[in-house]
């Protein structure tokens, strides 16, 4: 006895051409996914390394105006010298 819901059999169907079609142009036109991963890897490299640079530049500048803090409040203290007090009564 034959079940009347069973799926059709696959091999009596014939098989679109525009599927393979479809496929063949994606593997052809589209990327290696491992290309992908070695670029994506590349440019987080490349973004850490510039982060380092950046931070190096920020740390740099700091100490700059941290050494023309120190020049400015060196020159205040030596207008106007003042021994007690907080670091803005320094600064008067």
């Amino acid at each position: 006895m034959m079940d009347r819901h069973s799926p059709p059999n696959p091999r009596n169907q014939n098989p679109d051409p525009f599927i393979y079609a479809t496929l063949l142009n994606a593997f052809i036109t589209d990327r290696n996914p491992l290309q992908i991963l070695v670029g994506d890897i590349a440019h987080m490299v490349k973004v850490i390394t510039n982060l380092g640079k950046n931070r190096k530049l920020a740390q740099m500048r700091i100490d700059q105006l941290q050494q023309q803090l120190d020049k400015v409040e060196g020159d205040i203290a030596t207008v106007n010298p003042k021994t007690t007090g907080n670091r803005l009564d320094k600064m008067r």
